[in-house]
């Protein structure tokens, strides 16, 4: 991701849940449809690098 921040793009707000990992989240629901949205968060972030990301609730995930 060094390449995006030095075309000067980026998130100009920094957030409890950022941009690309909303869109991981909603790749990951698209190929385990099955999966409940907290299986799919759990399953993504457990070994998230700096897992310094909130956990939402269930319904803040849908």
């Amino acid at each position: 991701m060094r390449w995006f921040r030095a075309a000067g793009r980026g998130e100009r707000w920094v957030r409890l849940l950022p941009a690309r990992v909303v869109v991981y989240f909603v790749l990951a629901m698209v190929l385990f449809p099955e999966c409940a949205y907290r299986l799919v968060w759990a399953s993504l972030t457990a070994r998230w690098p700096g897992s310094a990301l909130a956990d939402p609730s269930s319904a803040a995930l849908r």
